[in-house]
């Protein structure tokens, strides 16, 4: 609701609007976590997350002692999830979610967004394998003859910066 301004958000607020809200104390400490986490991640801008922090503590939510709500919160832990409602993503309780489940909502987000995963494999610079290779390499370009008939290859066929169009 804080930082969705989709279909989804839009929805929060038509269920929330006009409701007494009620939270355990934590409320305000786990939801501006979240926003820090979001902002972290580069998922919404310091910006947005400002704004959205903003909006947090003009809610009105009136809030109780967790000890009073704890033993029902731990009773209703089972009933709490990614899709409370059918047909609605709610990242509220994201550590509810398996591991695939947040991964695979992410992406989803990511791809509404436009973006597309890419993964990239590289070398591990910290092996001693690595280190070896790269001594190695080194070693043979420090011992390559500066003048030889390589050099004179890569500067034949190599176009002047300048030249490039």
């Amino acid at each position: 609701m804080l930082l969705d301004d989709g279909p989804d958000g839009r929805w929060a607020v038509g269920q929330l609007s006009g409701t007494r809200l009620l939270a355990p104390q934590l409320v305000m400490f786990e939801v501006s976590n979240i926003i820090r986490r979001q902002e972290m991640a580069g998922v919404v801008s310091a910006d947005q997350a400002v704004q959205a922090h903003g909006d947090l503590l003009d809610l009105s939510i009136e809030q109780w002692p967790y000890a009073l709500l704890g033993s029902r919160v731990w009773e209703l832990r089972s009933n709490l999830g990614c899709s409370p409602w059918p047909g609605r993503s709610v990242t509220c309780n994201i550590w509810g979610m398996a591991v695939r489940d947040r991964v695979g909502e992410y992406r989803r987000r990511m791809r509404e967004r436009g973006m597309r995963p890419l993964q990239v494999w590289v070398p591990d610079v910290r092996t001693p394998e690595f280190a070896a290779q790269a001594h190695r390499q080194s070693v043979l370009v420090a011992e390559a003859d500066a003048d030889g008939d390589e050099q004179d290859f890569v500067e034949a066929v190599a176009a002047p910066w300048d030249d490039e169009a």
